[in-house]
């Protein structure tokens, strides 16, 4: 537990076995700290984020909750989910983003055969096509 320790005055001295720059102290000692909030000093708990390594498994799925990400029925065990969401920050997977990018000129052109704006733009004329 991390905490910051206000005076209520703003001076920079050592005080408490802490030093204190315009009044304010950081400390993890937590026996300190319970002693000097039962003195009537502000203490603010600073909260500590945990990496995702040091998460539970109820944790981890908020975790995922919060950031969007579904984890599949058959990922359960702590160790199988730490890889799939360690796997999805760094990729966050290449076929969630092509079934998004759905372009219906490219699908059409291909089943059609037409000449697309592309092939025009490479230097091929119009109407001709490569057949001899």
């Amino acid at each position: 537990m991390k905490a910051k320790i206000i005076l209520n005055q703003p001076l920079t001295q050592d005080r408490y076995g802490l030093h204190f720059d315009r009044g304010e102290a950081y400390t993890d000692n937590e026996y300190l700290i319970r002693k000097l909030q039962s003195k009537g000093v502000k203490v603010e708990i600073i909260k500590e984020e945990k990496t995702i390594d040091e998460m539970t498994v109820a944790e981890l799925k908020e975790y995922a909750t919060k950031n969007k990400i579904e984890i599949p029925s058959n990922v359960k065990a702590k160790a199988d989910i730490l890889d799939f969401l360690k796997n999805y920050k760094e990729d966050p997977g290449e076929n969630a983003k092509e079934d998004l990018k759905v372009n219906p000129e490219e699908n059409n052109n291909e089943d059609t055969g037409e000449n697309s704006e592309d092939n025009h733009q490479k230097g091929e004329p119009e109407g001709n096509s490569n057949e001899n």
